[in-house]
């Protein structure tokens, strides 16, 4: 992968949503965010295909999470135990849609207008979200799959678009930070649009 890039496969042959399971276009982060090396990197994937996005992560190390969580659940506030992040940000403005992806299966989503300033009217829960999730006492798997014309913002996943993944693992007070744009300086605050970095797309067969 470039510097200061996200990669986002493309591929133009899926038919199911189950396809995106066999794909092994992993992406690492080995460093925290204050540049710490993890004994443990955490690893995800983004793969498009002609009308759909599915954001993937594994982790190997053991789960923290809310058990009373079911796949599929809409729930706010998963980023208090560990979580993955994905956002996107619209490549004509400041507007940004955040997705959260917990080891039980629940997911988050919400746009916002610039920075932190959620949108308090005319955002809609995308429908078409599937999540999946494999859990053991030593590793985690989540995936969320979306249809791109769900997207609460215009991003056409190419060199003119931003995005961003990062995780979350712990509890207070002991939290550990990983995001794929590098910070320059302060605390761990993943809404900061200008560390988001500039999608690299591949196209695969």
């Amino acid at each position: 992968m470039k510097e200061d890039s996200l990669a986002v496969y493309y591929h133009s042959d899926l038919t199911e949503i189950s396809d995106f399971e066999a794909l092994s276009n992993w992406e690492s982060i080995s460093k925290d965010w204050y540049q710490n090396t993890l004994i443990t990197p955490a690893y995800y994937a983004l793969e498009l295909d002609n009308t759909r996005l599915c954001f993937r992560v594994k982790c190997a190390f053991p789960a923290v999470y809310d058990e009373s969580y079911l796949t599929g659940d809409f729930k706010e506030g998963l980023w208090k135990m560990d979580v993955a992040e994905l956002f996107i940000k619209d490549d004509n403005s400041e507007t940004y849609q955040e997705f959260n992806l917990s080891p039980a299966g629940a997911w988050w989503s919400s746009k916002f207008s610039s920075y932190r300033q959620e949108c308090a009217k005319g955002f809609q829960v995308p429908k078409s979200v599937s999540v999946k999730t494999n859990r053991s006492a030593t590793h985690w798997y989540a995936s969320l799959t979306i249809l791109r014309s769900e997207l609460a913002v215009n991003c056409s996943f190419s060199k003119l678009s931003r995005a961003n993944v990062c995780f979350i693992f712990g509890q207070e007070p002991s939290r550990t930070y990983l995001s794929v744009g590098a910070p320059d300086h302060g605390e761990p605050d993943y809404h900061r649009t200008e560390i988001f970095p500039t999608i690299f797309s591949k196209k695969e067969t």
